[in-house]
């Protein structure tokens, strides 16, 4: 059972990470700038603390600050939250780029 958790897990991580793979950030410090733009709340959730950009092939996605993202909730396209928790998680494998 928890090889099957760990396989969607490694799973999901590896769509999120083709699915947006070709983003950058509208500031010069990339993933850096993003993770300084937003500050994690108790509950799960992410806070804007700093207006940013998201840059991707289909267009950018502006981030206001005071915008708050919970977990498994859709912001044009991304699961903003979970995306965040996985940059966290996995700084070097994001590299400059988000997943």
């Amino acid at each position: 059972m928890w090889d099957c958790c760990i396989w969607l897990s490694i799973g999901a991580y590896v769509l999120l990470s083709a699915s947006i793979a070709n983003a950058t950030v509208g500031r010069e410090g990339g993933m850096s700038d993003l993770m300084q733009a937003f500050r994690r709340n108790a509950d799960g959730s992410w806070t804007c603390v700093a207006a940013t950009t998201l840059n991707q092939p289909s267009g950018p996605v502006r981030f206001t600050e005071g915008a708050t993202f919970r977990p498994g909730t859709m912001f044009m396209g991304i699961k903003v939250a979970n995306f965040l928790d996985e940059l966290v998680k996995y700084p070097r494998a994001a590299g400059s780029r988000p997943p």
